[in-house]
């Protein structure tokens, strides 16, 4: 499983990593043994996010998750269909007696997809670092049991990453922004749809960034592995939003940089020595 993951999922894995580049740079870093079920459960995290966020319809959304939900059954019975989870299962067998932790995992996603009426930044990150929890648990069969703060680093670093690129949400009619941020540049929910978009929404996601980027440091003391340097790129993204956030409201993304490289390997090495 080093190599290429069998049954088709590296064609999914393949999407994952062309939406979510920077995770080329992580599993560079993964121990070996790790990272073969690393990128499949992370690559399976990503078709849930989307399956909750992806689709105007909610109904879509439901439906998506209602199949998944299927499938993890499917898992725990020892027949699953979907490339993701037969490559999963080719790995270690699926207790059955762990089919509750990946429900869970579903329905931390669906809350994803219900986060309309986000009135502060507190209530969004929640969502995100409960399905990050979900999503640590879910995992357990393939991989250590993290640290205590993993989780809330990996949500964290979810928030994060979905910043730039917020119009085309924003157009669609999503919350895309917490209500409080809103406010505090005097806009309201309609303003997310003006075209062109006001200069204040540009004020907002900067202060949005500028308030994630507050909670990363406590986070970082706490974390390790994986988690601790999808954070470190998170820092360096919303270091960059803050910076230009009206080109990352369109979608604009600074690589992480060769800085990037010499700051995971520091990671690594002082986990290896921890």
């Amino acid at each position: 499983m080093s190599g290429a993951a069998p049954d088709g999922a590296d064609a999914f894995v393949g999407k994952w990593l062309a939406a979510e580049p920077w995770h080329r740079l992580l599993l560079l870093f993964e121990p070996p043994d790790r990272r073969a079920p690393r990128r499949l459960l992370e690559t399976l995290g990503f078709e849930l996010r989307q399956a909750a966020l992806a689709a105007s319809d909610p109904r879509v959304s439901a439906a998506k998750l209602g199949w998944w939900a299927q499938e993890w059954q499917a898992l725990a019975a020892g027949a699953p269909r979907h490339p993701l989870t037969r490559a999963l299962a080719a790995i270690a067998p699926f207790p059955a007696a762990a089919e509750p932790g990946g429900l869970a995992w579903l329905q931390a996603a669906a809350a994803l997809g219900q986060g309309h009426d986000d009135a502060t930044p507190a209530q969004r990150l929640a969502r995100w670092q409960a399905f990050a929890l979900a999503q640590a648990e879910a995992g357990t069969p393939w991989l250590p049991a993290p640290r205590a703060t993993d989780a809330r680093a990996h949500g964290l670093a979810l928030l994060a990453e979905s910043l730039p690129g917020l119009a085309a949400p924003a157009a669609a009619g999503h919350l895309v922004l917490p209500l409080s941020v809103l406010a505090a540049q005097g806009l309201v929910r309609a303003d997310l749809r003006a075209s062109p978009p006001r200069p204040a929404l540009a004020a907002a996601l900067a202060g949005f960034a500028g308030e994630l980027s507050g909670q990363i440091p406590p986070l970082l003391a706490g974390s390790g592995g994986y988690r601790h340097g999808q954070l470190l790129l998170a820092r360096r993204l919303l270091a960059a939003v803050a910076a230009r956030p009206a080109t990352a409201w369109q979608g604009a993304r600074m690589p992480p940089g060769p800085g990037a490289v010499l700051a995971l390997w520091w990671s690594r090495r002082r986990d290896r020595r921890a």
